[in-house]
């Protein structure tokens, strides 16, 4: 399967169950750059910010 090319993509906010899974998934279908993330205190990904395209900022 060929990637889409994206453009720009700004703030936008997924409310899921695994932070984890959710990276690994959109990371197979659109290429992105982990930018930052926080984990709870047991080590459970609670949220990550992500760059894609050319506009990004976080």
């Amino acid at each position: 399967m060929t990637k889409p090319k994206l453009v720009s993509l700004e703030q936008v906010a997924l409310e899921v169950d695994d932070v984890d899974a959710v990276l690994e998934f959109y990371g197979k279908v659109i290429d992105f750059e982990l930018r930052g993330s926080h984990r709870d205190n047991s080590g459970v990904l609670q949220m990550a910010f992500v760059d894609m395209g050319t506009n990004s900022s976080h």
